[in-house]
């Protein structure tokens, strides 16, 4: 997986508590080690199974009070979708995507321009 992908969270929990309960760090946490070592099995473990459901990055209402609060900037919202987009994918998976897709999964970029797109339709 590539590095320059990674979500550039240090960990610190400026960004806690999040009203909606979201791990905020831990989903970030996750996501980091999945993209460094590309173990579906431990992320999919560690995200879909483990970490209870109001926890996960989809319980985010984007209300954006965590942003201001981040020291590296992280647009957190954004992220937790990107992260969510690439974990929550893994329990339905289970290894039959190929390299192209697993790095489309991984790609913010490409995220981004989903959502963007999403945000004009409606």
């Amino acid at each position: 997986m590539q590095q320059q992908n990674l979500i550039k969270c240090v960990g610190c929990k400026k960004c806690m508590p999040c009203f909606m309960s979201i791990n905020i760090p831990e989903i970030f946490k996750i996501y980091n080690q999945y993209v460094k070592d590309g173990d579906k099995e431990s992320a999919d473990k560690a995200y879909n199974l483990d970490m209870p459901k109001y926890q996960r990055a989809t319980g985010c209402v984007t209300c954006n009070q965590c942003i201001p609060k981040c020291p590296m900037h992280i647009s957190i919202p954004e992220m937790l979708q990107v992260a969510n987009d690439a974990l929550s994918s893994l329990s339905a998976e289970k290894s039959t995507s190929g390299p192209r897709e697993v790095k489309e999964a991984f790609n913010p970029a490409l995220i981004r321009q989903r959502l963007k797109k999403q945000r004009e339709n409606h």
